[in-house]
């Protein structure tokens, strides 16, 4: 029973056969209650227009035209059922089971950016949003949905969360509320969280990595129609570590005063067991192969110990991917 309010609310998302065709949703996830922010562009187009029957601007002189939507959808990184939301932000995903046998559960999904700016995958996205009189939950059916960019970051005291930034190709109003599945995933919080910079443990009270896939969104066509958005310029990978000045950073500042790279970093987060007896945790591995550290030298702020703010580049190399997020969990297709 609906409650009318957002707390009734669903998203659900499937993979489309192409760009813009309607998908029936399959994977149900929740977000963070901090909410999404996808709305549909309705676009005036202006006749400015001298001599006529009047001085003033004529309802026949507007016109509008669809343009599409986008937004920004927030989630919590679950042990189960996060992967299409990985697939959606990076492009490419490798699939295997580590241990068939000894633990025949755990699948693990590697995802890395893919190197033609995601093209040819899509997805719909449908959002039921409860109106407040009737308690009906209204779908929002979003079709050509391309993740633009992304946010993933955890800082202590919180929940591991990945914001995504979304463009629509198009607005359906006439499919009907997919009845949802839910996935008993459970979130990876801040404890569940380490942080390895070039083989050293770093102490570590928050951190991020985003990405921005520059792509080139607003290519509107001759009846207002638009082919799958492209990449416009190189996509970009940067991130920061928020902890104490101790001795586990002075690799990091060494790095940044000499303009050299520093890496891998490697984001472990670990819950639970996949197969029971096993030692098979869902994971979440965020790893950079090359980091170009950025930031600030340390300096004294007061009387407590010295925070220390340290943004990064991640760079590729000949041999691996600037980001590769690997996911072990228990869903055979991401």
């Amino acid at each position: 029973m609906s409650t009318g309010t957002g707390l009734s609310m669903q998203l659900g998302i499937a993979t489309e056969p192409s760009y813009g065709t309607y998908a029936a949703p399959t994977r149900f996830l929740p977000i963070d209650a901090g909410g999404e922010s996808v709305q549909e562009v309705v676009e005036p187009v202006v006749a400015e227009l001298l001599g006529g029957p009047t001085i003033w601007r004529r309802t026949v002189d507007v016109r509008t035209y669809a343009k599409g939507a986008a937004g920004d959808i927030p989630f919590v990184a679950l042990t189960r059922g996060f992967g299409i939301i990985l697939r959606h932000a990076l492009g490419s995903v490798t699939s295997d089971q580590p241990d068939p046998t000894e633990r025949p559960n755990e699948w693990r999904h590697v995802f890395a950016p893919s190197a033609d700016g995601c093209r040819g995958l899509s997805a719909t996205v449908q959002i039921g949003r409860p109106r407040r009189d009737d308690r009906v939950v209204v779908p929002y059916t979003y079709l050509g949905g391309k993740v633009t960019g992304f946010e993933l970051s955890c800082s202590s005291g919180e929940p591991l969360k990945m914001s995504t930034s979304w463009d629509f190709q198009s607005v359906d109003l006439s499919q009907p509320l997919a009845s949802p599945t839910w996935i008993d995933g459970v979130p990876f919080i801040f404890a569940d969280l380490s942080v390895m910079v070039n083989g050293t443990a770093v102490r570590v009270r928050q951190a991020s990595i985003s990405m921005d896939w520059s792509l080139a969104t607003d290519d509107w066509l001759f009846g207002a129609t638009r082919d799958e958005p492209v990449l416009s310029d190189r996509p970009t990978i940067e991130g920061s570590l928020s902890t104490s000045y101790t001795s586990d950073v002075e690799a990091l500042l060494t790095a940044w005063r000499d303009g050299a790279t520093i890496g891998p970093l490697v984001l472990t987060a670990e819950y639970g067991e996949i197969d029971a007896g096993q030692s098979n945790p869902y994971r979440l591995i965020v790893e950079v192969p090359s980091l170009q550290i950025r930031g600030e030298p340390p300096q004294v702020g007061g009387a407590g110990p010295i925070e220390l703010s340290l943004s990064f580049e991640a760079l590729a190399t000949e041999s691996y991917a600037p980001l590769t997020i690997t996911y072990h969990t228990t869903e055979a297709m991401p």
